[in-house]
């Protein structure tokens, strides 16, 4: 079941609430400015664009596609879920490191949000 705009909106707020995550480093991944992930972050746009919370809550949690059904079939009749499977396990292998390396870039962005908080 798809989450509301809503429900979004929270899960969004609290993730970045709890990670540490500044409107800058979203904006700089979604092409949203700077200043509009500001006011959603912090309720100051009380009902934003659908498409920008999606664009936001599409960066922060990534998901992989639906899987194909078993009836798919491909023009000439053959079932092709071998074929697509093994594409699909591909994507899969390659959004999971990209899952990766976005963790770990959250993680260094903690450090780094932690040593400029040290240094003021």
């Amino acid at each position: 079941m798809e989450l509301t705009k809503k429900e979004k909106l929270e899960k969004i707020i609290d993730y970045v609430k709890n990670n540490d995550i500044s409107a800058y480093i979203i904006a700089k991944n979604t092409k949203i400015s700077e200043a509009g992930v500001g006011k959603i972050l912090n309720k100051v746009s009380t009902n934003p664009h659908e498409i920008t919370v999606n664009t936001i809550y599409d960066y922060l949690f990534p998901v992989e596609k639906s899987p194909i059904t078993i009836n798919q079939k491909s023009k000439n009749g053959d079932n092709i879920i071998g074929q697509k499977k093994e594409t699909d396990n591909q994507q899969i292998e390659l959004l999971n490191k990209e899952i990766e390396l976005y963790k770990k870039e959250i993680e260094l962005l903690k450090l780094e949000n932690k040593l400029l908080k040290q240094k003021k």
